[in-house]
């Protein structure tokens, strides 16, 4: 769970260890281009030029490598490394990023919901906020579309059961309910609702 991530990252920050940087979405982001997309990509590309050119493919009198090969020379000048590197770490940082990716395919935001550090430290701070979500018992017919469109699984359709430690405050909830069963309102959670 996210909770325990941010209380190892601040018992590690309390020891002098930055943890951060290892689950920062960016950094990590970041890391995985550079060190495993990157190369890849650069890789597949110059492997694919080179079959062009070995190859020689052609329509007729017409050569693929009359277009490809300038093409080429604007990548190598361009984008592509002269020579690229390799790390040790690539297929793990590749793995690990390949692994999330898939993940948001299971559940929505999975990062953000069960990973992310800074995401659990802005849930704490929200946890009782000045905006609260309120369900209309008398309009809601349980059809879930608000689950459905809910990016952070705060679980609106619950009555008194919202989370908003877990609310975006993106308002797809509100806005995919056919029969406006679901408002805001501004104030101070009453007593005795969390």
């Amino acid at each position: 769970s996210k909770y325990y991530i941010l209380i190892a990252v601040l018992a590690g920050a309390a020891l002098g260890l930055n943890l951060v940087g290892w689950f920062d979405p960016f950094s990590f982001l970041y890391r995985a281009m550079t060190v495993a997309v990157y190369p890849s990509a650069s890789v597949s590309t110059k492997a694919a030029f080179a079959w062009i050119y070995e190859k020689d493919p052609g329509i007729g009198q017409y050569k693929v490598t009359a277009a490809s090969e300038p093409v080429y020379e604007v990548l190598r000048r361009n984008v592509l490394p002269a020579s690229q590197p390799h790390y040790y770490a690539s297929i793990l940082i590749a793995g690990l990023f390949l692994a999330i990716v898939l993940l948001n395919l299971y559940r929505a935001r999975f990062w953000c919901r069960y990973i992310c550090p800074l995401g659990a430290l802005l849930g704490v701070i929200g946890k009782n906020p000045l905006v609260r979500l309120k369900r209309v018992e008398t309009k809601c017919n349980d059809c879930k579309l608000c689950v459905m469109h809910c990016q952070g699984g705060a679980d609106p359709q619950v009555a008194d059961g919202w989370k908003p430690s877990e609310c975006f405050y993106c308002w797809n909830c509100r806005a995919s309910c056919p029969h406006h069963g679901i408002k805001f309102s501004i104030g101070p959670a009453k007593e005795g609702k969390k």
